[in-house]
């Protein structure tokens, strides 16, 4: 995806879920330089995510809207591309307050499906993983947000499950 100079920020379209899976859980065919893959093949992702951010469905967490954005800034030798993802929850924000205090100080995967189920992999880098929770009460309603943040030396990257 080719961006002009002056466009440092990209929204990611056609977002449909976001699934957050524990790094020390995944297999992921690492190749030599990140900055330059256009797709990996062969990853073993655990059975269910941590938690899953979803548009529709019947999945535990619904979102009213989902974003991801992608950052990107040149630093030394590389561009470092900063990942912000947010969810306005819409149901199942119990089990978002439960995925949060299991994901707190931990390094996650971020891998995004797309409408045409295709999944893109946000290569996380060690140690820039973050996430956040919100919940905003008030005397008619309830509203809880959250987001995630990460580092990576790449955009999205196509990746392929490994067969059963």
């Amino acid at each position: 995806m080719q961006l002009p100079d002056k466009c440092k920020e990209l929204f990611l379209e056609g977002i449909t879920d976001v699934m957050f899976y524990p790094k020390e859980d995944c297999v992921i065919p690492v190749p030599f330089s990140m900055a330059q893959v256009l797709y990996i093949n062969n990853c073993k992702l655990p059975d269910e995510p941590t938690l899953r951010l979803a548009t529709s469905g019947e999945n535990f967490v619904i979102a009213e809207s989902l974003s991801v954005k992608v950052t990107q800034a040149k630093q030394g030798y590389g561009t470092i591309y900063t990942y912000n993802i947010n969810a306005n929850i819409e149901f199942g924000g119990e089990n978002v307050r439960r995925a949060y205090q299991i994901m707190r100080d931990k390094s996650y995967y971020v891998v995004l499906r797309k409408l045409d189920g295709s999944l893109l992999l946000c290569y996380t880098l060690p140690g820039s993983f973050a996430v956040e929770n919100n919940n905003t009460c008030s005397e008619k309603s309830q509203d809880r947000t959250f987001a995630a943040s990460l580092k990576a030396l790449s955009e999205p990257i196509p990746i392929t499950l490994r067969e059963a």
